[in-house]
């Protein structure tokens, strides 16, 4: 079994997976831990590092769910179902203001 060293934790393919799925699904990093059945100090500290393959699938599994949710909308949106138009705008809103405001804080966005 192949183990990737993050931090002070080996995790496995498996679990990195894992990891990427549950923060799709908006699970804190402490129940991610539980879920995985390591210390929730050891995660998170390891979570904490910008650059660690913790934090890494963390933010993919985040911002692949979002990213599959977003285009089912928009499928159906372009058939011209209202309800998921007004959806989509919402959406589109939300997505517009949140990277205004990286751009405004972080210089390097």
């Amino acid at each position: 079994m192949n183990e990737l060293r993050s931090g002070n934790l080996a995790l496995t393919e498996e679990q990195l997976e894992s990891i990427a799925e549950l923060a799709g699904c908006n699970y804190a990093p402490d129940d991610i831990a539980l879920f995985l059945g390591i210390s929730t100090t050891m995660f998170r500290q390891v979570w904490k590092e910008e650059e660690s393959e913790v934090r890494y699938r963390y933010n993919y599994g985040r911002a692949r769910a979002q990213a599959e949710i977003h285009m089912k909308v928009n499928e159906k949106a372009r058939t011209g179902n209202v309800t998921e138009i007004q959806i989509h705008e919402k959406m589109r809103q939300r997505l517009q203001f949140e990277n205004a405001k990286k751009k405004h804080l972080y210089e390097d966005y």
